[in-house]
C-alpha cells in the first residue's frame, strides 16, 4: 500500500528507520538498509556521523535525512554527497512530521541542544546519537531515543518506528564481518 493513499489506511506503510554513527562502516550500513527492507522501511534519519561523503552513496535505496555530528566531514563536503544520493541535509538538528508525528533529531554531542528539544513538548519523539548506547526513556509527551551505533558498540543497533501505531522496535544490526572504519 503507497504511503500517500487517501482513506482511513493512508499511512497504513509508514515505518521510519534511525540509525546513527554509522562512522563509515560499510558492511554494518548495508546490513541494517537489508533490515529496513524487510521491515518496509520508507524513509530513514541518520542522527550523525556518517563521517565520509563518500558514505552517502550507500542510503540512496531509502530517502534519507540527515544531520551532522562531531566527527563529521564539514557541511561543504557532505552536503554536495547527500544531495546527490537523494539526501537532505539539516546541519545539527532536522525537523519533520512523519505520519502525523512530530520528530526532530540530533547527534546529541551539543547535550544542552538535545535538552532543550526533549522539553519542549513540540514533539512525540526526539532521536538522538552520539554515546553508541541504545536507549530509550519518555520526558513529559517525548520519547527520547538512541538508536545505538554501527561501530564500536558492543552491539551494533537501529530503530524503526511504525508511525501509524506509535511502537519502536529495537533492531541487533549483524553485518557478515565487521569492517575496519573509521
Amino acid at each position: 500500500m503507497a504511503p500517500f493513499m487517501r482513506g482511513k489506511n493512508r499511512f497504513a506503510n509508514m515505518k521510519l528507520g534511525v540509525l546513527s554513527d554509522t562512522h563509515d562502516n560499510v558492511d554494518a550500513i548495508v546490513a541494517a538498509f537489508r533490515m529496513f527492507h524487510e521491515r518496509d522501511v520508507c524513509r530513514v534519519i541518520h542522527c550523525g556521523d556518517l563521517t565520509s561523503p563518500e558514505m552517502a552513496v550507500f542510503f540512496r535505496a531509502i530517502p534519507t535525512h540527515f544531520v551532522l555530528g562531531n566527527c563529521d566531514s564539514p557541511l561543504e563536503m557532505m552536503k554536495p554527497a547527500i544531495e546527490s544520493a537523494g539526501g537532505v541535509v539539516y546541519e545539527s538538528v532536522g525537523f519533520m512530521e512523519f505520519g502525523g508525528r512530530r520528530i526532530a533529531w540530533t547527534h546529541g554531542h551539543d547535550w544542552s541542544r538535545l535538552l532543550q528539544l526533549e522539553s519542549s513538548g513540540d514533539y512525540e519523539f526526539v532521536f538522538h546519537g552520539h554515546t553508541h548506547q541504545p536507549r530509550q526513556h519518555q520526558h513529559g509527551s517525548a520519547w527520547i531515543i538512541n538508536p545505538g551505533a554501527l561501530y564500536r558498540a558492543s552491539r551494533y543497533s537501529c530503530v524503526v518506528l511504525d508511525a501509524t501505531s506509535g511502537r519502536v522496535e529495537f533492531i541487533e544490526v549483524s553485518p557478515e564481518t565487521r569492517a575496519t572504519a573509521r
